[in-house]
Parts: structure tokens; C-alpha cells; sequence
């Protein structure tokens, strides 16, 4: 299998930009018979679905000459989840997503308006944070919403502030995070599908 037939799945991908070639008849039987795929309905007897995850790391080379200071500077576009909008918080999402009474009488009082709009899941990872001497010295995190009236809700520790009608923004120093970052959007305007944002592959 390609790179890309593995991260963007031919068939069910919620990435229907992605052109991908179609698996041939010898590499489904091989996955099949690996446990790698799984049925999607048992209706259809020719529906499989990836039964693997795919997870993307950043990876580079780094030379720390001796006795000199090196500032690093990287940055990266997280991976977006979406798809239409609930009308109730599962369990799941509220204890993923810390969502606290006010979050959830605004997600309700939206319901009950039939204002529904999709939801955007973005998770971004801070632990590796932990391996420094001091943590994070100078954190600033600034959520910024499309529109005034999305909601968000998050597990994080310090108290944000509101800089903008769209922007929150939360300062910390010396932080060591406890967890990774694991936002929610919601009422974030209509999605019918899954319509996610795919991580690139780099060329090898």
C-alpha cells in the first residue's frame, strides 16, 4: 500500500479531495486476511473500512553545537476533526472536553433554537513540553473562534480572557501540562459530512 491509500483510505474517507487509488483485489484480500479491515454493513457484502488508526509525528534532525545558545522556531497545522452537530454532549465529550454548565446551556439553549451547526474536534500535543528543564516558559494560547456566536470548550488549567468578540487567550509560565490540548467548537456553521482537515504527507 501507498502512503496515501493508508492515510486517506480510498473508500469512507472524510477526505474526498484526496484522489487515492482504489485497493486491487490482492492487497484487500491480504488486508482482510490480516484483520486490518473491517466490515462497514453486513448488508453490503464489498463495504470494508480501515481497522488501524493513523497517527502523524513530526520528526527532524537537530545539531546543539557546544557552549552556543540555539533558538528553534516550529510550527505546525494541527488535524482538524468535523461533522454535524449533536444535540446533546455524550458523556465521552463532556469529560474529553472538561464541558462545564454554562458550555452546556449554551450548546442546549442552541438546540432548542434549531441553530445547530457543525463541530470541529482540534487536538494538539503538549506533553512533549515535559522533557524540558522548565517546561514551557512563556505559553500563550490563543483560541479563535470564526464566528462570536461558536462555542468552545476545553480541559486547561488558568483563566482565559476574552481580547476580541472571537479570540480567548490564556498566559502561562513555566507550564508543564498535565495533558495534551483537546479543544471543541461548536455551532461552528453547517457540515453535512465529515468534512476534516488532512494532515500532508511528506514526500520520502
Amino acid at each position: 500500500m501507498t502512503d496515501e491509500q493508508i492515510a486517506y483510505y480510498p473508500s469512507q474517507s472524510p477526505f474526498p479531495e484526496k484522489k487515492v487509488p482504489p485497493l486491487n483485489a490482492k492487497q484487500q484480500k491480504t488486508l482482510i486476511g490480516a484483520g486490518l479491515l473491517a466490515k462497514l454493513s453486513y448488508e453490503d457484502e464489498n463495504e470494508w473500512v480501515p481497522a488501524w488508526a493513523v497517527q502523524i509525528s513530526y520528526v527532524w534532525q537537530q545539531k546543539f553545537p557546544a557552549n552556543k545558545i540555539v533558538r528553534i522556531h516550529h510550527e505546525y497545522s494541527p488535524f482538524i476533526t468535523a461533522g454535524p452537530g449533536a444535540s446533546y454532549m455524550d458523556e465521552n465529550l463532556t469529560k474529553t472536553y472538561c464541558a462545564d454548565g454554562d458550555f452546556l446551556k449554551a450548546w442546549k439553549r442552541l438546540g432548542s433554537h434549531g441553530r445547530f451547526g457543525g463541530a470541529n474536534q482540534v487536538s494538539y500535543i503538549l506533553r512533549s513540553a515535559n522533557t524540558w528543564k522548565n517546561g514551557i516558559e512563556d505559553f500563550t494560547l490563543n483560541l479563535v473562534k470564526k464566528n462570536p456566536d461558536e462555542v468552545v470548550s476545553l480541559c486547561f488549567p488558568g483563566s482565559f480572557s476574552k481580547i476580541n468578540p472571537t479570540t480567548l487567550q490564556v498566559h502561562l509560565k513555566n507550564f508543564k501540562p498535565k495533558r495534551d490540548l483537546e479543544v471543541f467548537f461548536g455551532n461552528v456553521g453547517r457540515l453535512d459530512g465529515n468534512e476534516g482537515v488532512a494532515p500532508r504527507l511528506q514526500a520520502r
